[in-house]
């Protein structure tokens, strides 16, 4: 596969830095001198994130293997200066860290805010607490970033976070099973006191029928079914009286 005139400037580059290493070793007496890596910012090298744009300060002799790093799409990693093209825009977020002084997710991922940190015992403590010259950090991208961040930054105060977060969950199960035992006694107590009504067996009722005719006459008493044959006045009533007519 032919090379590029991009890939060409690339490991231009890469070998220039390459060139530029200092490892430490004595030219005279290269067995006294053990190789070392200079912590010297002359011996550090900036590259910037392909992906984010974020840019890193990394070791010189770090470089050469850093810069030729692809991403799964077959695109550099990484980006230095004299290489073809530029970094990416640094995208910015909007996540604030747990310790920032306005911090607020009473409606968020969280489910809390910074009164909530202040109330666990953390009033006071800031993102920028150990290094006053920087500002508390709200640009984090994503709620992951925020608790890596968390995580790295500040791992006490994130611990404490967790833990009483976990109580609290701890807390609020226990209540749930008391108020739901306490319901479940009261309904059962409701059933003990409540008084028993034994159904009454019904009661089979006697019908009186007419049974002139066709009438269909019905009565719940003997008395009733006689008072009907007595004043009923159609002729088939009439002549079992024996009424003329």
């Amino acid at each position: 596969m032919a090379t590029s005139t991009s890939d060409i400037a690339v490991d231009a580059i890469i070998d220039e830095i390459g060139e530029q290493i200092d490892t430490g070793i004595s030219v005279e007496h290269p067995q006294e001198v053990a190789p070392r890596l200079s912590t010297d910012t002359s011996q550090k090298v900036d590259v910037w994130s392909m992906v984010d744009g974020e840019k890193r300060q990394i070791l010189r002799i770090d470089a050469p293997r850093v810069l030729k790093k692809l991403l799964e799409g077959g695109g550099r990693a990484f980006w230095a200066e004299g290489m073809p093209g530029g970094p990416p825009e640094v995208t910015q977020g909007n996540v604030q860290c747990m310790l920032h002084p306005d911090f607020d997710e009473s409606d968020g991922p969280a489910g809390f805010d910074r009164s909530y940190i202040d109330s666990i015992g953390l009033t006071g403590r800031t993102c920028n607490m150990m290094s006053p010259g920087k500002g508390n950090v709200s640009n984090l991208k994503s709620v992951y970033d925020r608790d890596d961040h968390m995580t790295k930054k500040h791992p006490r105060e994130w611990r404490t976070i967790e833990a009483a977060l976990e109580k609290a969950s701890q807390s609020l199960e226990v209540a749930e099973r008391k108020e739901d035992r306490e319901a479940m006694l009261a309904l059962a107590g409701t059933a003990a006191v409540a008084p028993r009504t034994e159904a009454k067996p019904k009661e089979e009722v006697v019908q009186f029928i007419c049974d002139i005719g066709i009438c269909d006459f019905d009565s719940d008493t003997d008395v009733g079914l006689a008072r009907h044959k007595r004043m009923a006045r159609d002729e088939a009533h009439r002549q079992a009286r024996g009424e003329a007519i």
